[in-house]
């Protein structure tokens, strides 16, 4: 797993209701594979070695049409774009765990 940011979010993954260790922290998995830390606020993207939550993301990215390209160049974009709120299109969540969006 490796630490991103609410950036790397995309197409609203949801919450499965199944946890998992990360970093030492109880995170809950999303159905995109990242697991999000609700005392940390801490956001955890899967990588090719972890295995069921890989899996989950590389079917979450095939339904949702996401490539690997997006996935590397869109939170690149929008930071270097200064944008300041949550709605980026359907690419980039707009329900994450800032609390903006309740």
């Amino acid at each position: 797993m490796k630490q991103v940011t609410a950036l790397h979010l995309m197409a609203c993954p949801v919450d499965t209701g199944l946890t998992t260790e990360v970093a030492g922290d109880v995170g809950n998995i999303y159905n995109d594979g990242s697991v999000l830390v609700p005392t940390t606020g801490a956001i955890w993207a899967p990588e090719p070695n972890d295995g069921e939550l890989w899996d989950m993301r590389v079917e979450f990215d095939r339904k949702h049409g996401i490539t690997v390209g997006q996935r590397l160049i869109l939170p690149v974009i929008v930071m270097n774009q200064g944008v300041s709120g949550h709605d980026f299109g359907s690419y980039v969540c707009g329900n994450h765990p800032c609390g903006h969006h309740a």
